[in-house]
């Protein structure tokens, strides 16, 4: 019994971990976009004093069509965890993932365990249909060819709207895959 107890504890650690990483590379991804903004560029990157607060990259609302195939993409992943049939979404899923988070020899086992897991949850209950889901921004708004990496903060009610990165996937054609997600 003891080793179940560990087992469980042990797991949601790792899933705060993951979180946790997760909204890392989120600002991580964000410092980056505000390094490039022209505002940045403008005081050479450097801050007068340490209580300055860092500007925000601009964020543009995005209409209810997806405006672009990066947003497709996330629709099309949040809308894929609510599938009922495992197989179904667990192949979905994967398409739609970025081969570098498929790498590793137990990363399928481990999506499956956690990351999809939680998103399959938070999904169900966050929305019936693909209809339902809904950006509420994304940075940077417009693309084109050579953006390498967009953020869609996911819309769902209940607080802070939930961001997904999607990258270009050379592995996968140059199209657009899902590699991380907070929802």
């Amino acid at each position: 019994m003891g080793n179940e107890n560990e087992l469980q504890a042990l797991t949601a650690l790792v899933e705060q971990l993951h979180d946790k990483v997760d909204q890392l590379a989120a600002d991580v991804q964000r410092l980056g976009a505000v390094a490039a903004s022209p505002a940045a560029a403008a005081s050479d990157g450097a801050a007068d004093s340490a209580d300055e607060k860092v500007p925000e990259p601009e964020e543009v609302p995005v209409a209810e069509a997806p405006p672009n195939p990066a947003v497709a993409v996330v629709f099309d992943f949040v809308a894929a965890a609510l599938s009922t049939n495992d197989t179904e979404c667990w192949s979905e899923l994967e398409r739609l993932t970025h081969s570098s988070a498929l790498m590793a020899p137990r990363s399928l086992d481990h999506l499956k365990a956690f990351s999809w897991k939680k998103l399959r949850a938070n999904a169900g209950r966050y929305f019936a249909s693909r209809e339902e889901i809904r950006a509420e921004r994304v940075v940077p708004a417009s693309i084109d060819e050579t953006t390498q990496n967009v953020k869609v903060f996911i819309a769902h009610g209940n607080g802070s709207a939930s961001p997904l990165v999607v990258a270009r996937d050379a592995e996968a054609g140059g199209e657009w895959r899902v590699q991380t997600c907070s929802l």
